[in-house]
């Protein structure tokens, strides 16, 4: 049976020393376990998180692309019919023109005779007159026959010039890219809170990465003062080992004196080597 006098107590005190020192650094690490564990795992959501928002992005401009295209492709095509227009609209102009000018008849001079004529001079000029009013007749009439021709062609190319620039007209104003838009839009937006979240998950990951630093920071200062000697703390494992072996060397000294045994120093230091230090930290 272990007698109770004060050296039995110290060592009592020193294995649930040390025992507290054990439960408090397992207490940090399992702390720092977690906190790592949790900033490992806010890393992944936000490594994910930025993976994700690269494909978001690759297909917004994807969608960029194609509605730049579209656009393009509709500028062409109202600069096409705008062209159109205007070529129908210059032909117009030139062949309403030509109706114009064919309109307008030149006759010859000399178609006046003489109201009063001497017959024994002559026929008073009749026949050449005549004549001259048949070639009238016939210019006239090929005259007039060009001029239905003209104003056919007038009215034609009023009719195709009308018909080119109404389409031109609502062509321009037609939205053949507005799905487009809408799908950009609606991507941008997606992309925009898909931004939002990944910034929010590597603040999350900065946070855990500061918290697990700083109780790494707080386990090595535990360790530190664990390790370190004469330092008079209760965390001193040196200390520690130092009070335990002298604390034995007093135990065996009592047990010498109690048991009428080898009380000299080396019997005590001897003694107290049988019985060293129990504990190790894990």
């Amino acid at each position: 049976m272990t007698p109770c006098f004060p050296p039995y107590d110290i060592e009592t005190a020193i294995l649930k020393e040390f025992n507290t020192t054990q439960e408090d650094l397992s207490r940090l690490v399992e702390e720092l376990q977690n906190k790592t564990s949790a900033a490992e795992d806010a890393l992944k959501k936000a490594v994910n998180l930025d993976k994700l928002l690269d494909v978001c992005r690759g297909e917004e401009q994807d969608l960029m692309r194609e509605l730049e295209q579209c656009l393009a492709d509709h500028k062409d095509k109202i600069d096409s019919h705008e062209k159109a227009c205007q070529e129908a609209t210059d032909t117009k102009n030139s062949t309403c023109a030509e109706r114009d000018d064919a309109a307008i008849i030149d006759l010859p001079g000399g178609l006046c005779i003489e109201t009063t004529c001497n017959l024994t001079a002559g026929d008073c000029g009749v026949d050449q007159y005549s004549k001259t009013l048949d070639s009238v007749k016939e210019t006239v009439a090929q005259q007039q026959k060009n001029l239905e021709e003209k104003v056919t062609e007038c009215s034609n190319a009023q009719t195709n010039a009308t018909e080119m620039c109404k389409t031109a007209a609502e062509y321009a104003e037609t939205k053949p890219c507005d799905a487009k838009e809408k799908a950009l839009a609606s991507k941008v937006s997606v992309c925009d809170h898909s931004s939002e979240s990944a910034s929010v998950a590597i603040c999350s990951f900065g946070m855990h990465l500061q918290s697990k630093c700083a109780d790494l920071s707080a386990v090595h200062k535990r360790v530190e003062d664990i390790k370190e000697s004469g330092s008079e703390s209760s965390l001193s494992e040196p200390d520690r080992q130092e009070e335990w072996a002298a604390v034995q060397r007093v135990i065996c000294l009592l047990e010498a004196l109690r048991d009428d045994g080898d009380l000299s120093t080396g019997a005590a230091t001897t003694c107290a080597e049988n019985h060293p230090y129990p504990k190790t930290f894990d």
